[in-house]
């Protein structure tokens, strides 16, 4: 006996469990037969664009200036295999808040980073190409939990004397509590946050 499951195009959906074993099934945008005998265990991760929003305050650039910044990110689960059982190990189980904290932590590592290696004028003269840097930086880390940075804007940005500078920057390093590279920040997060095995979305 068993069932049709059907997978609308904005998420995916994983069968395991049951006879199976340890393999798992991807369905995204299209309808399966599920053998109650082979699978035993439903899971849905969604492939939906989210954004995240992102806000420092008093991080100082390469020449002392404290700035505080907003800066908006948008992300999504690719449909790739490979980047579909990343996000299945390390979202599944969790609430969209989490996710959000551990993407959010990573991208800030690099915030933090590249800001530091840059005087304010340089920053302030070079937003586009600065916010590019900045996902073009993150997007690897960010790929190992399965996700594709689609979009990346630094919307705003305030020097330690309160008045706005413009529209597009930013750094982070007091929410992370650690100003080295991504892939140090991805292990540490790794060792906080075990993957969950049970049902849930990201």
């Amino acid at each position: 006996m068993g069932n049709f499951i059907t997978a609308s195009s904005d998420e995916c959906i994983i069968l395991s469990g049951g006879c199976s074993g340890h393999d798992r099934h991807y369905v995204t945008g299209s309808r399966v037969w599920e053998w109650w005998c082979t699978y035993s265990q439903v899971d849905r991760i969604s492939l939906r664009v989210f954004t995240l929003t992102l806000t420092t305050s008093n991080v100082e650039t390469k020449d002392g200036v404290a700035v505080s910044c907003d800066a908006v990110a948008q992300v999504s689960v690719p449909k790739e295999p490979q980047m579909l059982e990343s996000a299945y190990e390390h979202f599944i189980g969790k609430t969209r808040k989490e996710a959000d904290e551990i993407v959010i932590k990573v991208i800030k590592s690099h915030l933090c980073n590249l800001t530091g290696t840059m005087t304010a004028d340089q920053i302030y003269s070079n937003q586009a190409v600065f916010a590019m840097n900045v996902a073009n930086f993150a997007r690897p880390d960010v790929a190992k939990f399965g996700l594709k940075i689609n979009n990346f804007v630094i919307q705003n940005i305030t020097d330690n004397g309160g008045g706005p500078q413009s529209q597009h920057i930013s750094r982070v390093c007091e929410d992370t509590g650690d100003s080295t590279n991504g892939h140090h920040l991805y292990n540490k997060i790794m060792q906080e946050s075990r993957p969950l095995k049970s049902k849930g979305s990201t």
